[in-house]
């Protein structure tokens, strides 16, 4: 019971973290209007591959393809560690994703997405995940994401 307690609250200072917004420091090299740097693939796609990498067990291989030359990586550097190590956390309790499941797409606007996915841990127990898309230049990069182990946090 305390380490369901203690992954949620990790979870929670995860989310609160990702929800604050951030201005990009002074000494950023790259303007906002800057297109990104890596061709990416449709939002989906690059969900899949998250998700497979994740069930090869490479979390960081996971983050870094998903997040490579995105706003959020340069933005939020400090805090995507953190988040990292939530997700360890979280996978050193549940276990690594085995099988992940599509749930919802969301047109917010023109070029903002949200994505849901349930994902079946070792353990059995499911994490519900949270990804914002926002279209940069011509392609989708992830904005943000998270992800709960309880379903009415994570808005489903």
């Amino acid at each position: 019971m305390f380490r369901i307690l203690v992954a949620g609250l990790a979870l929670f200072v995860c989310h609160q973290l990702f929800a604050q917004t951030s201005t990009p420091p002074a000494s950023s090299s790259l303007p906002l209007s800057q297109p990104p740097s890596v061709a990416r693939a449709e939002p989906k796609m690059q969900l899949g591959t998250f998700f497979e990498t994740l069930k090869q067990q490479k979390l960081d291989a996971g983050v870094d393809g998903l997040l490579q030359g995105t706003l959020l990586a340069e933005q939020k550097p400090q805090e995507l560690k953190l988040f990292v190590g939530q997700m360890k956390s979280a996978f050193e309790f549940y276990g690594y994703p085995v099988q992940a499941e599509f749930v919802s797409e969301q047109k917010i606007g023109e070029s903002l997405y949200r994505y849901r996915y349930l994902t079946r841990n070792k353990s059995d127990a499911p994490l519900f995940w949270n990804f914002l898309f926002y279209k940069r230049s011509s392609s989708f990069e992830v904005l943000t994401f998270t992800f709960f182990d309880d379903p009415a946090k994570a808005g489903f």
